[in-house]
């Protein structure tokens, strides 16, 4: 079979439906997953996984999310935990939201006791797995996204925004209106992620950790008792995923990502995890361990794709670490 058909063939190029889900359905889908994948898992049992994986050269024949429903169904929240930020809460879709920004609602919708999570399309990474965390634990969760727009309020410019037209200003909006819309829901716990942007210009780089600072001092004007938490940046992988493994079924370490240089960009941007939890006053929930292992990221771990692209995980990986989070999160976070 010629190369282009071999990767067509894998990959199932064709057009999907867009989905259109409520949190209710979104809800009851994930609860679906979960109980579908692997359950009971460890924070031990991932780290041996993550170990494992790195020995993975054929590419598995039960790959959960398949490469063909990681291209064709990409905007699914089924497939992609990014896709949680939804289109009736996202500015990037409903420009007026940057002026007045709305979340959606996961975990307990009954609750009174709120845990906001924000960020750009990273933040919806988490969502699946917190879903069902707060879920058990008796939080409702508001998710404030803008993708495509940095978690950190830095000043963009029609140069350092690679987006639409325009988005530069309505992110730079967005920054602004963000703290007011959090702070009136008086969140018990503030939880920021952050894509591993590699676009940002040497201001933006170098304002970072002060800018993460403003925000969570900003959002928690009034609040004292509000938690401060910084998840920690997962990888960005060096090719799109789905298409470098139906290159190179073989060869799935081909499209690992190797951080080994302490200057190479992943190792820069857990270095900055580190400082923004100092500056933020707050709590660091690390993540890449569960993604690499001695400075190398495998893009399959046991049988899950971990992305559907460069940098979001998949809706069913996200699931398989809900167990490890848990324990991540109450061992270093204490909610009131």
């Amino acid at each position: 079979m010629p190369r282009r058909a071999k990767l067509n063939h894998l990959l199932g190029l064709r057009r999907w439906p867009g989905l259109a889900c409520g949190a209710a359905a979104l809800a009851l889908a994930f609860t679906t997953i979960a109980g579908t994948a692997a359950s009971g898992q460890t924070n031990t049992q991932v780290l041996a996984a993550v170990s494992a994986s790195l020995s993975i050269k054929q590419l598995p024949g039960s790959l959960t999310p398949t490469l063909s429903q990681a291209v064709n169904n990409k905007t699914s929240p089924l497939i992609a935990g990014a896709n949680d930020i939804l289109n009736k809460c996202d500015p990037y879709w409903n420009h007026n939201q940057a002026t007045k920004p709305i979340p959606c609602y996961y975990g307990d919708l009954n609750s009174k006791k709120t845990v906001v999570i924000f960020g750009d399309s990273n933040a919806g990474n988490w969502t699946p797995a917190f879903d069902q965390i707060f879920k058990a634990l008796g939080y409702k969760i508001d998710l404030f996204g803008f993708i495509g727009c940095t978690t950190a309020p830095v000043p963009e410019t029609a140069t350092s925004q690679p987006g639409f037209s325009g988005e530069w200003k309505l992110c730079n909006t967005w920054h602004k209106t963000l703290p007011a819309a959090i702070r009136a829901v008086k969140p018990v716990a503030i939880i920021s992620a952050s894509s591993p942007w590699s676009t940002l210009d040497q201001t933006e780089r170098k304002d970072w950790v002060a800018a993460m600072k403003t925000a969570y001092t900003e959002m928690t004007i009034g609040l004292p008792k509000t938690v401060r938490i910084a998840m920690g940046t997962s990888p960005l992988y060096p090719q799109l995923v789905p298409f470098c493994l139906a290159t190179y079924p073989s060869n799935v370490q081909k499209c690992a990502l190797n951080y080994s240089n302490p200057k190479s960009w992943y190792a820069t941007l857990l270095a900055r995890d580190i400082r923004v939890a100092a500056a933020i006053k707050g709590t660091l929930i690390p993540s890449w361990q569960w993604f690499c292992k001695d400075f190398k990221c495998s893009p399959v771990i046991l049988n899950y794709l971990v992305c559907i692209d460069r940098d979001h995980t998949t809706t069913a990986y996200d699931l398989y670490l809900e167990d490890a989070l848990r324990a991540a999160f109450l061992k270093h976070v204490k909610l009131h």
